[in-house]
C-alpha cells in the first residue's frame, strides 16, 4: 500500500492530475483502512478541489455610469461547470486598481490603489447560471494633459472555501479575469484604429511621435496583441532612431514596462514574444498531506 501512497503524492505533487486519478482509484479498490485510508482520501479531494478550479469561470466587468462620465460600476461575472450547485465562500477580497496615464508624448503617469471588497460574502453558483456580483463603484479621473487613461481592475481572493453537494473541498489558486477600460481625450475621435494602421504610418518617411501614440491608444484591448504581431516584423529591420520613437507606444500596447526605454531592448522583447507559444501557466500552490515513510 505504502509504494501506492508514493506514487500518489508523486504524481499529485508534479500536477499530473490525470495518472493521480488512476493511481488513487487503483488504490480504493484494494480497500485500504486506517491511515491509508484516511491520506488517499486526502489526496482525492485535493484532485476534486483542483477540478472544482477548473470548472469555474471568474472574470470582472466595469460598466461606464452614463450621467458620470469616468465612473464605473466593478461587477464579478461567475459561472461553473461542474453539473451541480456550488458554494464558494471567500475568506477575504480585494480589488486592485492599476492607472496608467499617458501624455502626447508618450510619458507615463502610474498609480496603484487597492480597496477592501467588504459586502462580497458567500457566491452560489447554480449549475448552468450566470451569476453577477456587484463589487464597487469607481472613479477613472484624466490628469490634466493626458492622451489617454487606462484602468485595469484585478479581484484578489483570499482563502476560498468551496462546497459541492454538501462536501467541502480545499482550493488553490482561484483567479479572476481582469477587466479593463480605457478613456481618451476629448479631442481624440473615439473610432477605433485598426493595427494596420500603425504599420501604413510607420512607412511614411515623416512620422510625426504624437500622431503615433495617438493612433497607438485607439486601438482596441483586445486587438493590442494583433498590433504586437505586426510590428514585430517591421521593428527588426528598423534603425534604432526609428524604433526609438516607437517605444512609447509597444509601452501602451504591451502593458509592460519592463524592456525600458531602450529600443534594442524592445527589438528583443518583441522577437522573445515571438518565439515564445504563449504565456506560461503559474501552478497554484496548495498544501499537500506528507508522504508516507
Amino acid at each position: 500500500m505504502v509504494p501506492a501512497l508514493e506514487l500518489l503524492h508523486l504524481a499529485v505533487m508534479a500536477g499530473e492530475d490525470e495518472s493521480a486519478r488512476h493511481i488513487l482509484e487503483r488504490l480504493l479498490a484494494r480497500r485500504p483502512q486506517g491511515a491509508a485510508l484516511e491520506l488517499a482520501r486526502a489526496y482525492e479531494r485535493i484532485l476534486d478541489g483542483r477540478a472544482l478550479v477548473a470548472a469555474l469561470d471568474l472574470r470582472l466587468e466595469a460598466e461606464e455610469v452614463p450621467e458620470s462620465p469616468g465612473a464605473y460600476e466593478v461587477f464579478l461575472l461567475a459561472s461553473q461547470g461542474t453539473g451541480e450547485p456550488v458554494t464558494l465562500r471567500p475568506r477575504g477580497a480585494r480589488l486592485r486598481e492599476t492607472v496608467v496615464a499617458v501624455d502626447p508624448d508618450g510619458a507615463e503617469n502610474r498609480r496603484v490603489g487597492v480597496a477592501v471588497v467588504e459586502d462580497l460574502g458567500e457566491v452560489v453558483l447554480p449549475a448552468g447560471e450566470l451569476v453577477r456580483r456587484h463589487l464597487a463603484r469607481v472613479s477613472l479621473g484624466a490628469p490634466a494633459g493626458a492622451l489617454a487613461v487606462r484602468a485595469r481592475w484585478y479581484l484578489e481572493l483570499s482563502t476560498v472555501d468551496a462546497v459541492v453537494a454538501d462536501r467541502a473541498l480545499p482550493t488553490a489558486a482561484v483567479r479572476v479575469g481582469v477587466t479593463e477600460r480605457v478613456r481618451l481625450a476629448a479631442f481624440l475621435s473615439p473610432t477605433p484604429v485598426e493595427p494596420a494602421e500603425l504599420l501604413r504610418y510607420l512607412r511614411e518617411e515623416q512620422i510625426n511621435p504624437q500622431a503615433l501614440m495617438e493612433r497607438a491608444v485607439r486601438i482596441l484591448p483586445e486587438r493590442r496583441a494583433e498590433a504586437l504581431d505586426l510590428l514585430t516584423p517591421m521593428a527588426e529591420e528598423m534603425s534604432v532612431l526609428t524604433l526609438a520613437q516607437l517605444v512609447a507606444p509597444l509601452r501602451w500596447l504591451a502593458g509592460t514596462t519592463i524592456p525600458g526605454g531602450d529600443a534594442e531592448a524592445w527589438r528583443r522583447w518583441l522577437a522573445a514574444r515571438a518565439r515564445r507559444a504563449g504565456p506560461a501557466q503559474e501552478a497554484g500552490a496548495l498544501a499537500l498531506p506528507a508522504p508516507p515513510r
